[in-house]
């Protein structure tokens, strides 16, 4: 049996139910290939490592003799174990209200995301976290409530307005949604960007590549080369060249190398000290405390937790109840 980043979209207590069954299946006689970007997650289920890198295969090794410092260090090719790159900002004014926002699955959802802020969502998986993104961007149809950007109500409450007003969203990708498979790199990132000036459409572009390891053959090609972690990194790059107001990202780093986690969180960094804020739903729990100022936990489509500290562990206690 074959998987490819099959936890990418779990938290950590699914993903510690699905680790279970593979160890079933294993005495069961079966034989697994696990691929994975989140190198410090074999040990729990692998015999051995094989380390690939630009196309070939560098090192096997047995898991058990190798420490998480080794395993994410020969990945990143660097001595220096990989974090999140959490700055200290100052919070402003409030930039973004939701008011008993209702509907896909969601029931009065309110909070207040103040200017250099991150807040995260989380919760298990019938929680309705996943709707979460397209509910706040007005993509999901909504039954009550309003939103408010800069103290102004949103209406009409659709997508198209909700950009204009300053509210980029970026969905969870599970397939190449969002890129135009024709076009150029260069036109993927900032081609379509309402914020960039002609002139600075490639200097942007290769900025971005070069910020966040995106492996394209050229600037020019086709994005329909790119593998789905790059054409995921092209709509990341694409995001922050918006200069929105609030940006609400679902998942954006899952399927992500640890190199492109790291430089897509410091460019993130760079907007909050400008100002902005973002919103986080993330099934990463190390991610959302890493991270975050404020942490929600969803249960049954309803706020029922809120933290304004947290650990990976007190995430993991509530999916379990």
């Amino acid at each position: 049996m074959i998987f490819d980043e099959p936890t990418s979209y779990l938290n950590d207590y699914e993903r510690m139910q699905f680790f279970d069954i593979l160890q079933d299946l294993k005495a069961q006689g079966k034989s697994i290939i696990f691929i994975s970007h989140v190198a410090n997650k074999f040990k729990l289920i692998g015999d051995s490592l094989s380390i690939i890198r630009d196309g070939v295969i560098v090192r096997t090794q047995p898991l058990q003799s190798l420490s998480d410092e080794y395993l994410v260090s020969s990945y990143v090719e660097s001595e220096k174990a990989f974090s999140f790159p959490k700055l200290p900002v100052r919070s402003g004014d409030v930039v973004f209200e939701a008011h008993r926002l209702t509907g896909e699955g969601l029931r009065n959802i309110s909070f207040e995301l103040h200017a250099g802020e991150i807040i995260g969502f989380t919760g298990s998986v019938s929680s309705g976290h996943e709707e979460l993104c397209k509910l706040l961007s007005g993509l999901a149809k909504r039954t009550y409530g309003f939103v408010r950007i800069n103290g102004v109500k949103v209406s009409p409450f659709d997508p198209e307005h909700m950009l204009k007003c300053g509210f980029y969203a970026f969905p969870a990708v599970r397939d190449s949604t969002g890129i135009f498979e024709n076009r150029d790199v260069v036109f993927n990132i900032a081609g379509v960007s309402q914020a960039v000036g002609r002139a600075d459409i490639e200097a942007l572009s290769r900025h971005y590549i070069s910020k966040l390891h995106i492996k394209t053959p050229d600037i020019s090609s086709s994005a329909r080369c790119l593998s789905f972690g790059n054409k995921k990194k092209v709509l990341l790059a694409r995001g922050v060249l918006n200069r929105s107001v609030v940006y609400c990202f679902d998942n954006p780093t899952a399927g992500i190398d640890l190199v492109g986690i790291n430089e897509f969180y410091n460019i993130i960094n760079h907007y909050l000290q400008k100002g902005a804020a973002v919103i986080l739903i993330s099934s990463n729990f190390t991610e959302l405390t890493s991270m975050c100022d404020r942490i929600f936990f969803l249960k049954d489509g309803e706020i029922y937790r809120t933290f304004d500290r947290a650990s990976p562990e007190m995430l993991y206690d509530l999916c379990a109840d």
